[in-house]
């Protein structure tokens, strides 16, 4: 979801007093009770806010589990601030280890043009073993980056038929395949 600017002033309410009611949001806007009831509407549904009788509070993590959409949409105009903050002072060329996250998300995201980033290769040549595990929807599916290459790797745990010309780059580049077939 893209709020609208109304919705985003409201969103900021919201934020800055943790909960209003939906007079207060009325007034403060200077629109309609239906008005801010739609955008309320519009706003728990995508699960950046929650209702309450009378009124509507920022949705608390440590409380609820908010989903992902829903996270990656809560702040984003922030995250993407921060994201293109951090990506500014990476230098090209350099190992760069991500937490998990949603503003880290969106710095991982800010970092797509960066050249030289191999945390991964760092890895994979410190490994004794290189494992792959990927589902079988991933085969015949372009990848947004190349993380390494079959020769990396050592074995490759999937959930189905590995689908032509897999069996035979994965037997050249002796890449031992465990297929998970049972519950």
């Amino acid at each position: 979801m893209n709020p609208n600017p109304r919705q985003l002033l409201l969103l900021q309410a919201v934020q800055a007093q943790g909960s209003l009611t939906v007079d207060q949001l009325a007034d403060k806007l200077g629109v309609t009770l239906q008005t801010v009831r739609r955008d309320v509407q519009r706003l728990a549904d995508d699960g950046l806010l929650t209702r309450f009788h009378g009124g509507v509070r920022v949705p608390s993590s440590t409380i609820e589990n908010i989903a992902h959409p829903q996270r990656e949409n809560l702040h984003a105009e922030g995250k993407a601030r921060i994201a293109r903050a951090v990506a500014a002072e990476v230098p090209n060329d350099c190992s760069l280890i991500l937490n998990i996250g949603t503003t880290t998300e969106a710095i991982a995201k800010a970092l797509l043009q960066h050249k030289g980033l191999q945390v991964s290769q760092a890895i994979i040549s410190h490994a004794r073993e290189v494992w792959l595990a990927a589902d079988s929807s991933k085969f015949n599916r372009p990848a947004m980056v190349e993380v390494a290459s079959l020769s990396q790797i050592d074995r490759l745990f999937t959930d189905g038929p590995v689908p032509e010309p897999f069996p035979s780059l994965l037997r050249d580049a002796q890449v031992r395949c465990h297929l998970a077939t049972q519950p």
